[in-house]
């Protein structure tokens, strides 16, 4: 007896997509990563600018200065260790030092940089200003925009990369809500303690 082949049924399982699933793992780095990098950045866009103005100098120059040069850092950073993490992964399969390594340096730059505020000489201080923010800058578009974002797509895939985007993008509201409604707070109170040690 001849058996009879059915092409719709060989066609529609050749058809169907493999679904690839997140993970927990990936999905809590996405989240805390991605909110701890979008909280640094409104740190930086909302609160660095105003510290100049406010413990340093009323001369716009030094901020236009901290825009431009941070501009031109993030832009050469995120394309040269864009590049550099692609030839790692290439060669060693690892990304991650880059992001963990990244994130690191990046929080402790963050977090000196008040400190600037302690220089007596405007000059010097406004100096050191630009220069913190550039090297804050070059951690950020490191563990940021050239590690995160890349390992972000190496983990997407057609059947989560909408779910992957998603989580991505809420990291920026919860950022902004954790930034104005506890960091400025604390940010505050740092500042108010910091005023005593000039």
């Amino acid at each position: 007896m001849e058996k009879i082949n059915n092409p719709g049924k060989t066609k529609e399982k050749t058809n169907q997509k493999k679904v690839e699933k997140i993970g927990i793992k990936n999905f809590l780095a996405i989240l805390i990563l991605g909110t701890t990098g979008q909280i640094a950045w409104v740190m930086e866009n909302s609160n660095f600018n105003t510290f100049v103005y406010d413990e340093i100098t009323k001369d716009p120059g030094p901020v236009a200065w901290m825009v431009a040069v941070s501009a031109v850092a993030a832009t050469l950073t995120t394309i040269i260790m864009g590049i550099k993490s692609d030839k790692t992964v290439h060669k060693s399969g690892k990304r991650k030092p880059y992001i963990f390594y990244g994130y690191i340096l990046w929080g402790m730059i963050t977090i000196l940089f008040p400190m600037v505020s302690w220089i007596s000489l405007v000059g010097v201080a406004v100096i050191m200003v630009v220069i913190m923010d550039a090297i804050m800058t070059f951690f950020g578009s490191t563990a940021n925009d050239a590690a995160f974002n890349a390992w972000i797509t190496d983990i997407s895939h057609s059947s989560n990369r909408n779910k992957i985007q998603t989580i991505n993008s809420i990291t920026a509201f919860l950022a902004i809500a954790i930034t104005y409604g506890i960091t400025g707070v604390i940010t505050r109170e740092i500042s108010a303690n910091f005023k005593g040690f000039g």
